[in-house]
C-alpha cells in the first residue's frame, strides 16, 4: 500500500514531484497556489518539516534518486532565500518566516542524500 501510495502520489510529476520539495496540495487540485496567500499557505507551497516526514518512507521504499531530488532541492532554495517558513514549489523562492524554527530540519534530511549538497549547508566542508 505505501508503495501504490507513493508512485501515485509522491512521485506523480502532475501531483507531487514539484521542482522544489514536496508541495502542501496537489498541484493538479484547481485550489493549487505555491506562492504565498496569506488564506491558503497550505494549498501549494513546500515545507521543509513536510519534506522531513515524507522523504524517510520514500528512500526506506528504495525511491533514493526521488528523495534526494525533494532534499537538494530545498537545499538550493534554503542556499538561496535562507531558512524560510515555506518556499514556491515551482520557483524556490523562499517565503513567510525567516529563520524558521521547523526548517532547521533540513541538515537532517540531507544527511541521508547519496549526492553532495551545497557548501553552505555542508558542515564537512572548510572554506
Amino acid at each position: 500500500m505505501r508503495r501504490r501510495l507513493a508512485e501515485e502520489h509522491l512521485l506523480d510529476k502532475r501531483r507531487y514531484a514539484a521542482p522544489f520539495g514536496i508541495p502542501s496540495v496537489s498541484m493538479q487540485e484547481p485550489s493549487f497556489n505555491p506562492r504565498w496567500d496569506r488564506f491558503r499557505c497550505w494549498r501549494g507551497p513546500s515545507w521543509i518539516n513536510t519534506a522531513w516526514l515524507l522523504v524517510p518512507p520514500l528512500r526506506a521504499l528504495g525511491y533514493e534518486h526521488h528523495a534526494d531530488r525533494v532534499a537538494l532541492s530545498l537545499a538550493s532554495a534554503a542556499t538561496r532565500d535562507g531558512l524560510r517558513e515555506h518556499y514556491d514549489a515551482i520557483t524556490g523562492r523562499g517565503m513567510g518566516a525567516r529563520r524558521f524554527g521547523c526548517s532547521a530540519l533540513l541538515p537532517e534530511l540531507l544527511a541521508a542524500c547519496s549526492h553532495r549538497f551545497p557548501c553552505s549547508l555542508d558542515s564537512r566542508c572548510t572554506p
